[in-house]
């Protein structure tokens, strides 16, 4: 090997020694994953709920600045259990209000199968819900076209 060859693979060689003898800045290790926390739930929320009559068949319980909200609210379709009344849900529903849902309770004590559920319409704010019957004996899909305002 010709002479300056060999410096040159020397210096090269003392270069990158060089460079991996140079302290590194440390890498700063990724930030903790924040502590998970829970909403106070237990308060009530940002919103003052409102109860309204749907029809004879549902009473409605929604926040009251749904209309102004360009926000979107979850859903509770509720057939409460057979020999119960919706007014023994009614703490429960208004306390769900104020957080921002939006629940159709129905006034039955005779829930039966839960067929009347998936038959109920939210005129009320113009929300319209599809439910498709699948192909499997039994199996139902819910698509939900939502819409308020």
């Amino acid at each position: 090997m010709p002479a300056l060859s060999r410096r040159l693979v020397l210096a090269a060689t003392a270069l990158a020694v060089a460079a991996a003898l140079v302290p590194q800045p440390a890498v700063a290790a990724p930030a903790p994953i924040a502590a998970v926390t829970a909403r106070d739930y237990e308060k009530d929320g940002p919103h003052q709920p409102v109860k309204a009559a749907g029809d004879a068949a549902h009473t409605l319980y929604y926040p009251a600045d749904i209309t102004a909200s360009t926000a979107r609210h979850p859903v509770l379709i509720w057939g409460n259990g057979t020999g119960a009344a919706v007014e023994q849900y009614e703490a429960l529903f208004t306390h769900l209000a104020s957080w921002g849902y939006v629940i159709a309770a129905a006034n039955t004590g005779e829930s039966g199968s839960g067929q009347e559920m998936l038959r109920l319409q939210l005129p009320h704010f113009g929300m319209r819900t599809r439910f498709v019957r699948r192909r499997s004996p039994g199996a139902f899909s819910r698509q939900r076209e939502r819409s308020f305002g």
